[in-house]
């Protein structure tokens, strides 16, 4: 799947089309993004996505994602990111979703935790992949 990327504007694309980069959302900024998000108003800013071989992958926005998921919507804002990243991290983390069956923001619904557990199981994992 190639989209153009020489777009730098904000574009929708399909939420089921993008690829996760992290395993686990944080409760609490879950919440604290669902009181203010309105995604039929799209008041938010675009998530950022790269390109990663066939897949098209979120770089940053998780809970935005999963939040604009949660209120029914099928579509979310996307830009490109032309950032640079560590690509051998990001590589890794896209590894870990796939080996965890995580193809989707769909599939992080059900793998919110706690603060303190987010910081124990992803904040520390990411820490020492980049070792």
């Amino acid at each position: 799947m190639s989209l153009n990327k020489i777009m730098t504007n904000d574009f929708y694309i399909y939420i089921n089309q993008l690829q996760p980069s992290q395993l686990f959302i944080n409760e609490k900024k879950l919440k604290s993004v669902q009181k203010w998000i309105d995604p039929k108003n799209h008041n938010y800013d675009a998530v950022p996505i790269k390109e990663f071989g066939e897949k098209i992958v979120l770089t940053d926005g998780h809970t935005r994602t999963l939040s604009v998921y949660m209120s029914g919507q099928s579509h979310i804002k996307v830009h490109w990111d032309h950032d640079e990243l560590d690509t051998d991290l990001y590589l890794k983390c896209i590894d870990l979703c796939l080996h965890n069956n995580i193809t989707s923001i769909l599939d992080l619904k059900d793998r919110v935790l706690t603060d303190e557990d987010y910081t124990k199981k992803w904040i520390n994992l990411c820490r020492s992949l980049e070792v």
